[in-house]
C-alpha cells in the first residue's frame, strides 16, 4: 500500500500487479506488442495506472504516445508515467489549477558513486559527499528522481530536453529545493510556479513535481484545495 498526498485536481494510481493486454485499450495494442515481454508487463501496469486515474475524473481514452514516445493525453488533462523494477505508477491532473506534472519511480541503491560526475553538479555531489554512505545511496536516488520528474514535467510545457547538469537540487531539513540553470519559459524557470515532492515507501522512492498555471504560489494557495490520499495497489 503507497499512501501520497495530491490536491483535488490531481490522482495518482500505483501497481506491482501482475497484469496483461486485457488491461489496455485496443489502440495501444499496437504498442504493447512492438515491446520484449517485460517491458510489456512495465507498459500494461502503466496504462492500467493511468486509466485508473483517468477514470477517477470521469475520463476514459486510450493514452498512446507522440514521436518522441512521450504519453498522449485527452484534452484538458496532463500527466506522467512511470515504471521500476516490481512497480509502475501514473499521475494525473486536470488543467484547472495544474499545467503540467512529472512522476519518477526509482529503487534506493540503483545510483552508484561512478554515475555521479554524470548526473550531478558539483555542488549536489558535495551535498552527497557530506553522508554516511547508507544516507548516500537515498539522496543519490533522491536527486536523481526529481531531476526525471522536473524533465518529465517541463517536456510537456517546452519540448526542450535538459542535461542532468541543467538544474540542480539542494536538500535541507528533509526537502529538495530545485533551480534550474538553463532559461526556459518563465514558468519554468521561477520555482515558484511549481512543487516537488518525494515520498519513501521501503526501498522505492516517489517523485513528482507539480506545475501550476502562470500565477506565484502564493495567489493560488489562495484557492480551496481539499488533499487527498492515494492508495496503491
Amino acid at each position: 500500500m503507497i499512501d501520497i498526498f495530491l490536491p483535488e485536481e490531481a490522482r495518482a494510481c500505483f501497481t506491482n500487479q501482475n497484469l496483461g493486454a486485457e488491461v489496455l485499450h485496443a489502440e495501444e495494442l499496437s504498442i504493447y506488442q512492438n515491446f520484449e515481454p517485460t517491458r510489456q508487463l512495465d507498459f500494461c501496469r502503466g496504462r492500467y495506472s493511468a486509466h485508473q486515474c483517468l477514470e477517477h475524473f470521469g475520463a476514459d481514452a486510450p493514452i498512446l504516445k507522440d514521436q518522441e514516445g512521450a504519453p498522449i493525453w485527452p484534452e484538458g488533462y496532463s500527466g506522467s508515467i512511470s515504471h521500476t523494477n516490481g512497480m509502475a505508477g501514473a499521475m494525473v491532473t486536470k488543467n484547472v489549477w495544474i499545467r503540467s506534472v512529472g512522476l519518477d519511480l526509482e529503487r534506493i541503491g540503483r545510483i552508484t558513486r561512478e554515475l555521479w560526475q554524470l548526473l550531478f553538479t558539483p555542488r549536489e555531489i558535495n551535498q552527497l559527499n557530506q553522508c554516511y554512505p547508507e544516507k548516500a545511496d537515498f539522496l543519490s536516488t533522491l536527486f536523481f528522481s526529481i531531476k526525471e520528474a522536473f524533465y518529465k514535467m517541463q517536456f510537456a510545457i517546452s519540448r526542450q530536453f535538459m542535461g542532468f547538469h541543467d538544474c540542480e537540487i539542494v536538500y535541507t531539513k528533509e526537502k529538495c529545493h530545485l533551480s534550474p540553470l538553463v532559461k526556459s519559459t518563465d514558468a519554468l524557470y521561477q520555482p515558484s510556479f511549481y512543487d516537488i515532492h518525494y515520498h519513501r515507501h521501503d526501498d522505492l522512492i516517489i517523485s513528482y513535481v507539480l506545475l501550476r498555471h502562470d500565477k506565484p504560489k502564493h495567489e493560488i494557495d489562495n484557492h480551496p484545495w481539499e488533499t487527498n490520499r492515494h492508495d496503491g495497489h
